[in-house]
């Protein structure tokens, strides 16, 4: 599954990434853009444009004045005490442009734009702009620092762009900005003392008067300056900070939306979306910032779909493993554990054992021969699954098919062993200890294969701890030496294994100690039949934790 999930996060992340550098969906961000934009209240100063012909420059006239009629013109915008007067640099290209506007190179009032080849001239500019021929008159409003409400210079000489994503610094193409042409001007100064009026002529009044040629790129200057002057130029952030931007909020709905229920995970996911439409929004509105909205918003969208699969998958994995866990659980019930109680010539084996979610490698079996002969055997393997219980299948019903045939305790193992080999390349084993009783002998011989070891506890109040002689597991090696032991039983006697959750707790806990083995001692006296419940408790009050693992805990007691 880590591997599934990095591949699926990696190729989500590319999706997301490729489409933010597409610029796929900027026609949408244009027209959501331009909402905010609209949506804005300006009150700022407004912008009349007077505009001049060719004809007025190339004939030097503009009726009813002469020769001077720029001065005139001048002069009587300058009556109507507007805000700033702004000349296109079509009018100062020379020294000798310059030296006709020497009576107003000093009014504050008044921005005359130089060019670059004549701004080495000893005439002092104190409120006058340079004008790049490279960078027009755009690059000489933002390199001003006179004009009203522009706090800011413009960095970079990037292409200034009209809600296109050709720069990196933006403003709206205006629609509705007042045109004065210069003969209107030039009429009402002639009959103003008939009682003349005109309605435009009157919005010059504490405006900025932009005076142009017709023609070229008017509006997009005009534009530019309004933009500025009302606080309305903006920026897109480039698309590396968009980027870095969807992925954070990707990181961050999938750690939000990792450990929710399904039917909270889209509650979340939409307050998590929206709160993002909001910060969006309002970022914008204090920086003039603009995040692209439409990629983050895949990215997030794209993060939800990971966390769907995610769950959707685990769900269907967990589904799958209960089932295999139900019918594991039952082929181990019926093929490998047989019934809990078992009495046989003066022996009474009982079992207890617990279950857990998954099924555990733990198994016992018993296996009545003639003349009062019992055998039984505790084990454990490891694994987990349908596997483990196959595997355990093999064990059990090989031991029960040996031990038919050889009933002797070393010989069954050996025979066991060599044969469970052919399984050592899948790495699987078994611990196992198998104990044969005689009762017309009295006496308990046994083989431990690498499980822990036995408590025996014997009439005369001894305690043999029947441990491993030859630790290797079943189906490590072949023709493995495992030695063979006998105990003599003397009166009542009881012998007690275990196997998987107990064997950790006990190691745990101290191992075997003679407190817990005193404990085991009051167990024998018990004239009860059943003595395993008695006995697990002692377990569990010695014992600081439960077992984390399904467990068997089996007991043989011997009546003489």
């Amino acid at each position: 599954m880590k591997k599934v999930k990095i591949y699926l996060i990696t190729s989500v992340v590319l999706i997301g990434v490729i489409l933010s550098l597409s610029g796929f969906f900027w026609r949408f961000e244009k027209s959501v853009l331009s909402r905010y934009l609209k949506d804005e209240d300006i009150s700022a100063s407004q912008i009349v444009v007077v505009t001049l012909t060719e004809e007025n420059f190339r004939e030097r006239e503009l009726w009813p004045w002469g020769s001077n009629w720029l001065d005139y013109l001048i002069t009587y915008i300058l009556d109507f005490k507007p805000n700033k007067l702004v000349l296109n640099p079509d009018f100062v290209e020379s020294a000798k442009d310059i030296k006709g506007f020497n009576k107003f190179l000093q009014n504050d009032k008044v921005i005359i734009p130089f060019a670059e080849n004549i701004k080495d001239l000893k005439t002092e500019f104190k409120t006058h702009m340079v004008y790049g021929k490279e960078n027009g008159l755009l690059y000489s409003f933002t390199n001003y620092k006179d004009m009203p409400s522009v706090d800011f210079a413009l960095k970079g000489d990037g292409e200034r762009a009209a809600l296109s994503k050709r720069g990196k610094f933006y403003f709206l193409l205006q629609e509705n900005v007042r045109v004065v042409p210069a003969s209107n001007i030039a009429l009402f100064g002639m009959l103003k003392k008939e009682g003349y009026r005109d309605n435009n002529i009157a919005d010059l009044s504490n405006s900025i008067v932009f005076l142009s040629k017709d023609g070229g790129s008017l509006p997009e200057l005009y534009s530019f300056l309004y933009a500025l002057l009302n606080h309305r130029t903006f920026s897109v952030l480039p698309v590396e900070f968009t980027i870095y931007i969807g992925i954070f909020i990707f990181s961050i709905v999938c750690i939000m939306l990792k450990s929710l229920k399904f039917k909270h995970l889209f509650i979340i996911f939409s307050l998590i979306f929206f709160g993002w439409f909001a910060f969006q929004r309002l970022y914008f509105t204090i920086s003039r910032n603009y995040i692209e909205l439409i990629p983050v918003s895949i990215f997030a969208l794209l993060a939800l779909a990971v966390v769907v699969f995610e769950k959707e998958y685990n769900s269907r994995v967990c589904k799958k493993e209960r089932k295999d866990t139900q019918l594991a659980r039952l082929l181990k019930e019926r093929e490998v554990l047989p019934n809990a109680v078992l009495s046989s010539n003066g022996a009474l084996v009982s079992v207890n054992r617990y279950k857990m979610d998954f099924v555990g490698g733990d198994f016992y079996q018993f296996l009545e021969f003639s003349k009062g002969e019992l055998g039984v055997v505790i084990g454990w393997v490891p694994g987990s699954g349908i596997e483990r219980v196959e595997y355990i299948m093999e064990v059990v019903h090989s031991w029960r098919d040996f031990a038919s045939v050889y009933k002797e305790p070393s010989k069954v193992i050996q025979v066991l062993n060599n044969s469970m080999f052919r399984y050592a390349e899948q790495a699987k084993y078994a611990t196992l200890a198998y104990v044969l009783y005689d009762a017309k002998k009295s006496n308990l011989r046994y083989v431990n294969a690498g499980h822990d070891p036995l408590i025996f506890v014997n009439g005369d109040g001894v305690v043999n701890i029947l441990a491993a002689e030859e630790p290797t597991p079943l189906g490590i090696a072949r023709d493995v030496p495992f030695k063979e032991e006998e105990v003599s039983v003397k009166g009542n006697a009881m012998l007690i294994g275990y196997s998987g959750g107990i064997a950790k707790i006990l190691s745990r806990s101290g191992g075997i100690t003679d407190k817990f083995l005193g404990h085991l001692k009051d167990c024998l006296k018990d004239k009860r039949e059943r003595v395993t419940d008695d006995i697990f408790k002692e377990f569990l009050n010695y014992c600081s934790k439960k077992p984390e693992e399904e467990w068997s805990l089996l007991t043989l007691k011997i009546t003489a």
